[in-house]
């Protein structure tokens, strides 16, 4: 479990700021990443992070060097295929103890597709093994429902792991 309060957090692809609301009760300071400008210029609308900026978020874990207690990518790394680059990084920015927490969708064959959708499916085995390479502990992964899409729900996984 991770109860802890008063923690810097990171989220990571924060579009337009919905999950601030949620995390900064806990948090002491939180960074809001995006990609997209615009996404940036919504979250900003909400006035509550301490910090905004529109960075890609393997750029901005290369050049940071912030140390994080929690790190939130939800419904992001469904755009990035190959997920060793980013895991690795991610682990380079959480501090001792520090949880990361990202969702993904499902993909019961080889490592990953590229869906109709634009988006990355993942298959469990792939993640769980990527995560135990790059020194997690802790992993548990969760099937849960994502969202809906053109009428269909959108299973996948919450995934989260201990630095």
């Amino acid at each position: 479990d991770f109860n802890k309060t008063n923690i810097n957090v990171l989220d990571a692809g924060c579009g337009d700021g919905q999950m601030a609301k949620i995390l900064k009760p806990v948090a002491c300071h939180l960074v809001g990443i995006d990609v997209s400008n615009e996404m940036v210029e919504k979250s900003k609308e909400l006035d509550i992070y301490d910090s905004l900026l529109n960075i890609d978020i393997c750029e901005f874990l290369k050049k940071s060097k912030k140390g994080f207690d929690l790190i939130i990518l939800s419904d992001v790394l469904c755009y990035f295929g190959d997920l060793s680059e980013v895991l690795s990084l991610i682990k380079t920015r959480l501090n001792e103890g520090g949880k990361i927490i990202f969702s993904l969708e499902k993909y019961n064959k080889k490592d990953f597709i590229l869906k109709p959708s634009l988006r990355f499916g993942h298959n469990k085995d792939y993640i769980t093994n990527l995560l135990k390479d790059n020194g997690y502990n802790n992993i548990s992964l969760k099937e849960a429902f994502l969202r809906k899409e053109r009428k269909k729900d959108i299973n996948g996984y919450i995934i989260s792991a201990f630095a």
